[in-house]
């Protein structure tokens, strides 16, 4: 399933993102794009996965020659758009998440990611 902005003139919140269907009443929610400009407003990239005990987790997220940018094996981090300190670059991103959950099921899930300041 995949969530699309709502086309209107108001200042409601619309987001765009993807579902990933693990199996029933588990699933794992991975944002296309993200805006960390202070606005309070999908200020952060982070994977939501959800009635999963996870057991191994590793996100990496690269920029577009290939240099890792984050990377956290703590799936309650998040990449706030920082790269060493200092603000990336708007543009495109590429992640590869990587998770285990307890009963041993392995899962990887790889996409772009697009930073919008």
């Amino acid at each position: 399933m995949e969530l699309l902005p709502k086309p209107n003139n108001s200042n409601c919140e619309c987001f765009t993102g993807k579902f990933l269907s693990i199996y029933d009443n588990n699933f794992c929610f991975i944002p296309t794009v993200f805006s960390p400009n202070q606005d309070n407003l999908n200020e952060v990239f982070q994977p939501i996965i959800s009635n999963l005990n996870i057991n191994k987790y590793q996100l990496i997220v690269f920029d577009r020659w290939g240099k890792e940018t984050f990377t956290s094996s703590n799936y309650q981090e998040n990449w706030d758009g920082t790269y060493k300190g200092v603000s990336a670059t708007s543009g495109t991103y590429v992640y590869k998440l990587d998770f285990q959950s307890i009963d041993g099921s392995s899962y990887t899930k790889t996409g772009t990611i697009t930073l919008i300041r």
